[in-house]
């Protein structure tokens, strides 16, 4: 009899748990008698909030000018214009007062405040209509203004409801089908003849009605309701998934960490998707997954961060106790905040509050915290408190003196080791959605199966760039090379498109990075084409746990002039060992438990090789 599904172990071990911790454990400490009624009693009597909402029992709605209607997410989104109120209390909100020296600093996007135009209702309370922050409608009294900064000018509809970049045109939710149900915004894109809705992250479909039923840890497991990815807990349940009631003593002994055992210690926010699982609460004003409307080109390439919490939640490599902990995992959700323009004021914020209320950071100075940065180029562009830290990220850039053919050295902060310090940071695999129906349609095949389908020796597909910094020079190397080939056996496609029969058709394909990283490596072994990486300084995903030389070639641009002869130098006996090494780890590189992904599994690995270089003292 086949024994359980490990994932669905994991996640007993987590139920159990949470409600078979030490008896001893003194019961919560007691919250404002409201605070159940919009949020969770949590460690030390502290209610947990929702987004938007503050007070000691949660009983102000701060972000009331921001929603659609009572029962739609507050947003702060500095991408299409909306009420100025709502804008003046997402950059009051923004801002928290934070650190020792009791500064107040701003995140990022939160923090400016003439990016795109704004709206008012004159004579209305923002508090008291729900609708404050929805569009008016031509009809409909209004003012309109450059921006939310005090004094700005007065200028026409048209004028303020364009983005500034002029992709987006913000409209009354009655343009929209079913005024997106309170759940997105109306807006035409740029060129556009009709008007769409960019609905809320949880939300999809042409009105926004489709719900993601994953918008909740473990669906709150039947012990709360899940609301804009917040679980509002039935007493005494609370955290992550409505998983705890119980809480640890306030007793933090050093001695107790395990030099054998390994336990990562998860420092989450106070919102139900990122519920600290101790004392160590992050309030949603420096943390949260903001619900923005998503734009019609969002991808889901840089959300690998929410995989990786979903398995931790379900492992037992997690502890509850910080002082079992051997690493202590901060999920800052710079994405949410930054973007792909990395800045390190979020990240700085969230460190400052760490650093100045608990004791876990000052004693390495960060050097046992990690951090994800899921943006395009990773930690390039990192500067301030997170430096010392382990950074996981999609991109290994490792350089001395920003040496990188076609980019600005000023672009790389860390001239010593560019953007990826070897012996400290984790390159990881990126997820990306689009890539599973490949690895479901190779598990259907045997080796023979994907060697007796090739008929090219290699494939390329992508647009090629002018500037050298996008692939490093190799691409553009390359087009001038096939053009003078003329070889019919080398497919090169500067369409976006990738043709997955092409591909798999193919004995080899090319995996260079763009002007960051990419995931052409996993299209290409998923896809059962043996990976030709040509990426000079650049780290690959899980490189020191993986033996690529067993599944892959890794070429130099000095090499691009032999291509041809070194691919056609290798014996089938070779290429059959190739694509057994692919088919034997490209598991590693996907996410997708169900499908056998086991790139968690390598991260912990990968980290707890980094808790050995630390103790060490390699970093």
């Amino acid at each position: 009899m086949r024994s359980a599904h490990p994932m669905l172990r994991l996640l007993a071990l987590l139920l159990c748990g949470a409600v078979a911790l030490a008896e001893d454990a003194p019961p919560l400490k007691s919250c404002p008698a409201e605070c159940s009624k919009h949020g969770n009693c949590g460690d030390n009597g502290e209610c947990m909030c929702p987004f938007g909402r503050t007070g000691q029992a949660c009983e102000t709605d701060f972000l009331a000018p921001c929603r659609l209607g009572p029962d739609s997410p507050a947003t702060c989104d500095f991408t299409h214009p909306q009420s100025c109120e709502c804008v003046r209390r997402c950059r009051e909100y923004g801002c928290p007062t934070v650190g020792t020296n009791g500064t107040k600093t701003c995140h990022w996007q939160v923090g400016e405040e003439d990016i795109v135009g704004c709206f008012e209702r004159p004579g209305v309370q923002p508090d008291q209509q729900a609708s404050y922050s929805a569009v008016p409608e031509k009809k409909e009294a209004a003012k309109y203004f450059a921006s939310s900064k005090a004094g700005a000018p007065e200028v026409e509809r048209s004028v303020a409801l364009v983005s500034q970049a002029g992709k987006y045109e913000a409209l009354p939710p009655s343009e929209c089908s079913q005024k997106c149900n309170g759940r997105g915004k109306c807006i035409k894109a740029g060129g556009a003849w009709t008007a769409s809705c960019a609905c809320f992250s949880g939300y999809s479909g042409k009105a926004c009605a489709v719900e993601d039923t994953n918008n909740c840890p473990l669906n709150c497991l039947g012990r709360g309701k899940c609301s804009d990815g917040f679980c509002h807990c039935n007493p005494p349940y609370f955290s992550l998934g409505c998983s705890r009631q119980k809480v640890y003593p306030p007793i933090v002994d050093l001695a107790r960490i395990s030099p054998v055992n390994f336990k990562i210690y998860m420092q989450l926010s106070a919102t139900a998707t990122f519920l600290s699982p101790c004392r160590y609460e992050l309030p949603t004003q420096l943390a949260y997954d903001v619900a923005a409307p998503s734009s019609p080109e969002a991808a889901d390439t840089h959300i690998a961060h929410k995989k990786f919490i979903e398995h931790l939640l379900m492992s037992n490599v997690r502890t509850e106790d910080p002082a079992e902990a051997n690493l202590f995992f901060v999920p800052a959700l710079s994405w949410a905040y930054t973007g792909n323009q990395l800045n390190s004021r979020h990240l700085d914020l969230v460190i400052d509050h760490i650093n100045s209320s608990y004791p876990f950071w000052n004693r390495t100075g960060g050097k046992d915290h990690f951090f994800w940065l899921t943006n395009d180029r990773g930690a390039c562009a990192l500067t301030g408190l997170a430096q010392p830290a382990i950074k996981l990220t999609h991109f290994g850039l490792h350089t001395r003196n920003g040496s990188v053919e076609g980019w600005d050295p000023t672009s790389i902060v860390d001239q010593e080791f560019g953007c990826h310090h070897p012996l400290r940071d984790v390159v990881m695999p990126p997820h990306d959605s689009s890539l599973l129906p490949l690895i479901g349609n190779s598990r259907q095949l045997t080796v023979d199966d994907i060697i007796s389908k090739k008929s090219k020796l290699f494939y390329f597909s992508g647009s090629v760039s002018d500037n050298p910094q996008d692939s490093g020079n190799t691409t553009q190397q390359l087009k001038l090379l096939v053009n003078k080939w003329r070889d019919r056996q080398i497919v090169f496609d500067t369409k976006e498109y990738v043709d997955e029969s092409r591909l798999r058709a193919s004995k080899f394909c090319l995996a260079v990075y763009g002007s960051s990283f990419g995931v052409r490596l996993l299209r290409c072994i998923f896809a059962g084409s043996v990976p030709v990486v040509i990426q000079e300084h650049v780290v690959q995903p899980f490189e020191e746990l993986l033996p690529y030389e067993t599944f892959s070639l890794r070429l130099s641009n000095a090499k691009l002039p032999e291509l041809r002869e070194i691919l056609r130098d290798i014996t089938d006996a070779q290429y059959r060992k190739l694509q057994e090494g692919m088919v034997r780890y490209r598991d590693a590189l996907h996410w997708d438990a169900m499908a056998g992904g086991r790139a968690f599994d390598y991260t912990i690995a990968a980290l707890r090789r980094r808790f050995l270089n630390f103790k060490s003292l390699y970093y």
